[in-house]
C-alpha cells in the first residue's frame, strides 16, 4: 500500500502543474489579459500558496535559517507559473533539504486530515462545509509539491544519505538485522491515504478535461 499511496502522491505531483496550466490558459484564453489571469490564479490558490510558503518559513525558523521577503502573488517565470515565493538564507545540506520539502509534508498532512474529517463527520456536515473541505483539498494539492528552486539541495542530500548508507554497510550493519516489524503499524495508513487521495486527483482531472473541452469548443 505505501507504493501504491506514493505512486500517487508522483501521479498527482505531474497532473497539479497540467491542472494550474489548464487553468491558466484557458482563462488567458477568455480574458485576453494576463493581469486579469494572473489576479484570478492568485485569489483562486491564495489559502495553499499561503500554506506552502509559512511551510517553508516556520521550516527555517524552526532550522534557524534566517527568512526574507515573501511574495505570494503569482508570475510568469521560465518554464511555467510561479505561484508565490520567500527568500530564506543560506544553509547546510540538511536544513536546505527539509526546508525545501516541508510544503510537501505539510500539505500532505492537511490533505489526508481534511479528508479524513470529511468522511468521517460528512453526515453531520453541511453543503457548504463540505463544497469548501473539497476547495481546500483542491488548492492544497495543486500548491503543495516543491519546485526546482525548492529542491536545489536534493541531489547533495541524497548523495549525503548514500555516504552514511556506504558507511554503515562497511561498518557491518544490514538491513536485515533491523526489526521492521514497527513499520506494519503505518501500513493502514497508506492504505487509507491511499483512498483518499483519488479524492484530488479526481478532481484535477475532471478541471483538465473540462477547461480541454471548453477550450476547444471556443
Amino acid at each position: 500500500m505505501a507504493i501504491l499511496f506514493f505512486l500517487e502522491l508522483l501521479f498527482l505531483f505531474f497532473i497539479s502543474q497540467k491542472t494550474t496550466q489548464s487553468i491558466s490558459h484557458f482563462l488567458y484564453k477568455i480574458t485576453r489579459s494576463q493581469k486579469i489571469t494572473i489576479f484570478f490564479l492568485a485569489f483562486l490558490f491564495l489559502p495553499g500558496t499561503i500554506i506552502h510558503e509559512f511551510s517553508h518559513a516556520i521550516a527555517a525558523s524552526i532550522t534557524g535559517v534566517r527568512i526574507g521577503k515573501m511574495e505570494l502573488m503569482p508570475e510568469y517565470v521560465q518554464g511555467g507559473l510561479r505561484l508565490g515565493s520567500i527568500q530564506v538564507g543560506r544553509a547546510d545540506i540538511i536544513r536546505n533539504f527539509f526546508i525545501g520539502i516541508a510544503p510537501f509534508i505539510s500539505g500532505t498532512i492537511l490533505l489526508l486530515t481534511i479528508m479524513y474529517l470529511v468522511l468521517s463527520f460528512s453526515f453531520f456536515a453541511s453543503f457548504g462545509i463540505i463544497v469548501l473541505s473539497l476547495y481546500l483539498v483542491f488548492v492544497i494539492a495543486n500548491t503543495m509539491f516543491s519546485s526546482k528552486k525548492d529542491m536545489e539541495g536534493a541531489i547533495e542530500f541524497f548523495i549525503l544519505i548514500a555516504v552514511f548508507l556506504l558507511a554503515f554497510y562497511l561498518l557491518g550493519l544490514r538491513l536485515d538485522t533491523i526489526n521492521w516489524n514497527f513499520l506494519s503499524i503505518f501500513n493502514h495508513i497508506f492504505k487509507i491515504g491511499s483512498y483518499y487521495l483519488l479524492v484530488p486527483l479526481g478532481i484535477d482531472l475532471f478541471i483538465i478535461t473540462l477547461t480541454t473541452l471548453l477550450f476547444r469548443s471556443r
